[in-house]
């Protein structure tokens, strides 16, 4: 949900922000979001492609 990161930098100085989350907080989130999407999409992809090797040697 790399979203959350974004909308708590915009709504950092308004009414809406609840919650008190500092710039740091969401700078946090939105990076371990990021970084946990890539991860997520690496790991994907290399069991795609093991897959495939196995289907093709069969």
């Amino acid at each position: 949900m790399p979203w959350v990161g974004v909308v708590g930098l915009l709504i950092l100085g308004s009414s809406l922000n609840i919650i008190a989350l500092n710039p740091a907080d969401n700078g946090l989130h939105l990076a371990s979001a990021v970084l946990l999407l890539a991860v997520g999409l690496a790991t994907d992809r290399k069991t795609a492609a093991a897959r495939r090797a196995t289907v093709d040697r069969a």
